[in-house]
């Protein structure tokens, strides 16, 4: 009975999710979509499909030191850099045809990097969303608005965690309010005077103790910019970190507990991270990670620039890692092992 009622609420879950891209819904890739969530719901170890969402970090090189971010509090030992072309390339023609979703961020802000025009208009060739979050926080020219916006981009989701300078600059250090609230009116003026319905321009508002109580203030200031909508995420510790204090200066009361470890709030995950089977992440330096939280030398699965992607999917890692949620011994310790998902379900 509990595997059938999983079953229903994935299936509607699945629903809702082809139901909002299914301009991007092929035959092909649909095909791959039932491979990969059958993979899932029967926690297989080996995945015949491949990952319909697709992260692509363009760069991993941001201005801000955001204190719960692992970029800007400086705990990443990885390398800076931006990805090269080919190696984008080389994910997009392997995972293109399989793909719904690509999102060009995680660690950095991709709106530094100087080619993402053209990535974004390569990847549209393989009839997919594309999805970019920026800070906005750094001069943005009126040229660059209009390349934005006639990108084919399908969102922009703008993250601004505030309401006013004080309350912004608590935790975007080193950011500019009144340069990002003006970036977004440009962005939002651009679009309605080039009369593109994309991209679906999204403020961003992330719930901390110090910012929830200009939650309101913020819906008012979103409706006068005219963005498309704004919503309200949470925030959790970066990989690693398990700082009561530093949870209770950041975190809202309510979040305390569910957000000191990675919990990802989705119904339909059963205890088992979806990420291993949905998803992939790729660094700026073509290496692989299974999801957009873990950090660290064992945070890397393989390298697209070393082989096919076909032989990373499936390698020791991968098995190993899901083998954590289907209650089998992994091959070889995996970084998997010390996140929240598998932790809350033992």
């Amino acid at each position: 009975m509990k595997r059938l009622l999983h079953f229903i609420k994935t299936f509607g879950r699945l629903k809702n999710y082809l139901r909002e891209r299914a301009r991007y819904v092929t035959f092909g890739k649909l095909v791959n979509v039932m491979k990969v969530e059958w993979a899932l719901l029967r926690r297989k170890e080996m995945v015949r499909g491949y990952p319909y969402e697709i992260i692509v970090d363009l760069t991993n090189i941001c201005q801000l030191k955001c204190p719960l971010c692992a970029t800007g509090a400086g705990l990443s030992a990885k390398k800076k850099g931006y990805m090269q072309f080919e190696t984008f390339r080389k994910i997009i023609d392997e995972l293109g045809p399989y793909a719904l979703h690509i999102y060009l961020h995680n660690w950095g802000e991709s709106l530094f990097h100087k080619e993402i025009i053209r990535f974004i208009q390569y990847a549209k060739t393989y009839k997919v969303a594309i999805s970019v979050s920026t800070n906005l926080s750094f001069p943005l020219t009126r040229e660059e608005a209009d390349a934005f916006i006639t990108s084919g981009l399908d969102t922009m989701v703008l993250s601004i965690d505030g309401a006013s300078k004080e309350t912004y600059m608590r935790y975007r250090v080193g950011g500019n309010f009144d340069l990002a609230l003006h970036n977004a009116k440009l962005l939002v003026e651009t679009k309605k005077k080039l009369r593109n319905k994309k991209p679906f321009l999204e403020w961003q508002f992330l719930k901390m103790k110090h910012n929830i109580h200009e939650i309101d203030k913020a819906k008012a200031m979103a409706q006068e910019i005219g963005v498309d909508s704004i919503s309200f995420g949470t925030v959790v510790l970066p990989f690693g970190v398990n700082d009561g204090n530093l949870a209770e200066k950041w975190l809202p009361a309510d979040e305390l507990k569910k957000r000191m470890r990675y919990d990802i709030q989705d119904g339909d995950i059963g205890k088992r991270c979806w990420w291993l089977w949905r998803a992939v992440i790729f660094n700026w330096d073509g290496t692989v990670s299974p999801c957009c939280y873990v950090e660290g030398e064992m945070a890397v699965f393989g390298n697209i620039l070393d082989t096919d992607f076909k032989n990373i999917w499936n390698n020791k890692d991968y098995i190993s890692a899901r083998s954590l949620f289907a209650n089998k011994k992994p091959e070889k310790n995996v970084i998997c092992r010390e996140c929240g998902v598998f932790l809350t379900r033992r």
